[in-house]
């Protein structure tokens, strides 16, 4: 039996300094999907919906959602930010499950943030993941991997400046933007 990749994202939130100034563009989802925001599917039995449902609470979430089969669903931002002294937050629940299959398949659903300079160049990758069994995603030098053990609905915090600490060889003034994703994601042939 498969379950399917889905992340439930309630509210993200980038501030700057001790002033906590929002600075996604509809950020908390109360808006419909539209661009500053840009997705991704690939492969059948993906879904990305807002609603009012996913959590007991009366705001909106939104769900990235990649069922059986090979493929991925992703969501994302490009936020401009104005140093690397940032905090990045998000409520989020994250499923991930692959239970059949000769090929070893995998699943993972994750949160990614993608440190990257005015150009665009990416100089690391933060990734808060469920990932389920067989899932070949790992910690680099360039990507590091935090696993969230439950799935249960948390709050995950990100301080930029000490996550840029992680990557070596960054220059923290160098990373200008960032890219924050929710991926829901399968392999290997569920």
């Amino acid at each position: 039996m498969m379950r399917p990749a889905l992340i439930l994202g309630l509210g993200g939130l980038l501030a700057a300094g001790s002033a906590a100034l929002e600075l996604f563009v509809n950020g908390d989802f109360e808006t419909a999907l539209a661009p500053p925001w840009l997705s991704d599917t690939g492969g059948p039995g993906t879904f990305i919906v807002r609603a009012t449902t996913f959590d007991p609470d009366p705001d909106y979430e939104v769900l990235v959602q990649k069922g059986s089969g090979n493929g991925h669903a992703k969501l994302w931002q490009t936020i401009a930010v104005p140093s690397p002294e940032v905090v990045f937050s998000i409520t989020a629940k994250l499923q991930a499950s692959a239970t059949w299959g000769a090929t070893r398949p995998w699943a993972v659903a994750a949160i990614l943030l993608y440190y990257e300079d005015q150009l665009g160049r990416l100089y690391g990758t933060t990734c808060i993941a469920r990932p389920s069994t067989h899932c070949p995603w790992t910690s680099s030098d360039s990507f590091r991997l935090i696993t969230v053990a439950d799935e249960e609905w948390r709050t995950h915090t990100i301080d930029v400046a000490q996550e840029l600490q992680y990557f070596a060889g960054v220059d923290p003034q160098a990373v200008s933007r960032i890219r924050v994703g929710l991926a829901a994601v399968v392999g290997a042939d569920c």
